[in-house]
């Protein structure tokens, strides 16, 4: 797993993590992946408030499961990317936005 593409080797996982492709471009996939780590592992990146505070119901809710975009590329292909949250379309092709 890398930071950035071409970037500096930022770790690993196995096959059994849990891994959801977000989006793809240039051979490339932007990725996230769920999973337990020590707390000081991730300390610095905590807020104060979230060191003290107790998870709420809504932060251990299941996500929405993610869907492919349905828009149609200029080649009258089906996109690949996966569509952003709450929507039907990824990033790129969000209604309203200049293509």
């Amino acid at each position: 797993m890398f930071v950035i593409p071409a970037g500096p080797v930022a770790g690993s996982f196995t096959s059994a993590a849990r891994v959801s492709v977000l989006d793809t471009i240039a051979g490339w996939a932007k990725i996230s992946v769920e999973g337990w780590v020590p707390v000081r592992a991730v300390a610095g990146r905590l807020a104060a408030s979230e060191k003290t505070a107790p998870p709420d119901a809504t932060s251990l809710a299941p996500s929405a499961p993610r869907h492919q975009c349905e828009a149609i590329t200029k080649k009258g292909t089906r996109c690949k990317r996966m569509a952003q949250p709450g929507s039907k379309y990824c990033w790129q092709h969000q209604p309203g936005r200049a293509k």
